[in-house]
């Protein structure tokens, strides 16, 4: 399936369900009406006219069959969206039947909001031949829908047994369950906070006769936003499908860029995203080569926006990775990798000015001058800001290696590597290393890596671990007088660096 297709038909349910909500009219009814049903219906269809026209987007038309039902039951309105195709430019499509909801005004121009998509949609290719079939087993959407943010305040919604089937059995995708969680709170006027997450369990994908390709048994995606504008996030979602197709080489994409930038500045004051996989296996059929992970995770996160200063925290973690058929240097591969880099004092206003004054300059000058003088106007901006880079956590383990690492460092222009700091790292199996590229028939990138791995064999300081094992220690450190030492050795002869300073020349 084509990925601009599938994404187009996502964007369209997504857009369907937005798009019934938008009127506010019935903030404070108590019985529903015809009259507000046939209001409510008119509304619809003005803004799905509005929405979904193929200027829009080029490269994915939607097509309404029929017209929109509204029926008031009770406190309720029944809203029956009429079937729907997507179209994408290579003439795929994808047939979307009857969308119903559910839609009840509560307080505050809020609303409770139930949706059932089809069971089945089908796919066809461009002479209109039957391609492949999505089908929902069980679904359940809840929500609550702020008409004056343009958004859902809150999600619980599960869809189970979902699948994705080509009818030639060239392809399939299997997902056990989607699981899909928001709520977010008011804690400022306009401004919201709080979690969100998203969940697969078991999700597979298979090729030609069934082979299986993919297998994950889980993911989960949980994310947090603090003071959010969900008001200027709406403009912004409206108008950013314009981003993707924009060269910032053309004036008027330029100015479509800058204003984008503009509804993004001030948008939210932190976010944070954590992603966890478990029971990763993948094959590749052309080479006959297995990939097994047996937990992944990786973390993002943003702090401080809304402050003079902000923070970001970037985060990574793997274990039980394997290849099979064991490659030439499986006891050097990671079977596990456990790391935490972040960046703190970084100046948000110079740095949104910066961003500007970078697209101005590729209209004023072209890229290549706006990249040199945008890294120089960058790094000015970080040095005044004392913006420090951290290795908070580093840990490598494989078969015959480990090494750990930890260390700081602060942006200096007049410091040998433009920057002061220090950084400790403690490598196991150094030897090992070299035994193991050391054999015969190796390639040349493989023996770029024995020749570095035998150069840090010999700057290394000799100690133990906590286990009592013997380990390779590398203590760097880079000071504001301008000297470089390794081990308290001065490293700027070998470096090739002037006026290093006067280190003491020695090993402890």
């Amino acid at each position: 399936m084509p990925a601009n297709t599938l994404r187009a038909a996502v964007v369209s349910l997504a857009l369907s369900l937005a798009l019934v909500l938008a009127w506010s009219s019935t903030g404070h009814a108590v019985m529903a009406t015809p009259e507000q049903a046939a209001d409510i219906a008119r509304v619809i269809e003005l803004r799905m006219s509005e929405w979904f026209t193929p200027e829009d987007d080029e490269d994915a038309v939607v097509e309404w069959y029929g017209p929109v039902k509204v029926d008031p039951e009770g406190e309720r309105y029944v809203i029956h969206l009429p079937p729907s195709s997507v179209q994408d430019g290579s003439g795929t499509r994808i047939e979307i039947g009857t969308i119903r909801l559910d839609v009840e005004p509560i307080a505050d121009g809020a609303y409770k909001v139930a949706a059932l998509l089809p069971a089945d949609i089908p796919m066809f290719g461009d002479d209109d031949s039957h391609m492949a079939d999505l089908t929902i087993g069980a679904q359940r959407f809840e929500g609550v829908w702020s008409a004056a943010m343009e958004n859902f305040l809150s999600v619980d919604a599960d869809f189970r047994s979902l699948a994705i089937r080509s009818l030639d059995d060239s392809a399939r995708v299997d997902l056990d369950a989607l699981i899909v969680r928001q709520n977010l709170e008011q804690n400022s006027p306009g401004r919201f906070s709080g979690p969100s997450s998203l969940g697969f369990e078991k999700l597979t994908l298979k090729g030609p006769g069934g082979t299986l390709l993919l297998k994950m048994d889980r993911l989960d995606l949980a994310s947090a936003v603090e003071s959010i504008d969900l008001a200027q996030q709406g403009r912004l979602s409206r108008e950013f499908g314009a981003l993707a197709s924009t060269d910032i080489d053309s004036t008027e994409s330029a100015a479509e860029i800058k204003r984008q930038f503009r509804l993004l500045y001030d948008l939210l004051g932190g976010l944070s995203i954590d992603l966890k996989a478990d029971g990763i296996t993948a094959h590749d059929p052309d080479s006959g080569t297995d990939v097994a992970i047996a937990d992944l995770s990786t973390s993002m996160s943003v702090s401080g926006l809304r402050d003079g200063r902000s923070r970001i925290g970037l985060g990574y973690r793997h274990t039980g990775f394997s290849l099979a058929p064991d490659p030439s240097i499986g006891e050097l591969m990671p079977t596990e990798v456990d790391a935490f880099v972040q960046v703190t004092g970084l100046p948000n206003d110079g740095l949104w000015r910066a961003l500007i004054d970078y697209v101005n300059m590729v209209q004023k000058s072209g890229k290549r001058v706006a990249d040199k003088q945008a890294g120089a106007k960058v790094f000015d901006l970080l040095a005044k800001a004392g913006s420090r880079f951290e290795v908070s956590k580093f840990r490598f383990l494989s078969e015959k290696v480990e090494s750990s690492l930890e260390g700081s460092a602060v942006l200096d222009a007049k410091a040998p590597f433009s920057s002061t700091g220090e950084a400790r790292a403690v490598i196991r199996g150094v030897e090992n290393a070299i035994k193991t590229l050391g054999a015969e028939n190796r390639t040349a990138e493989e023996q770029q890596v024995l020749a570095l791995a035998s150069m840090f064999q010999v700057l290394g300081q000799i100690g133990k671990d906590e286990a009592g094992r013997d380990v390779r220690i590398y203590d760097l450190r880079f000071p504001p007088d301008g000297s470089v030492t390794l081990n308290g050795a001065d490293m700027g002869a070998l470096l090739g660096l002037q006026g290093t300073g006067n280190a003491p020349v020695k090993r402890k």
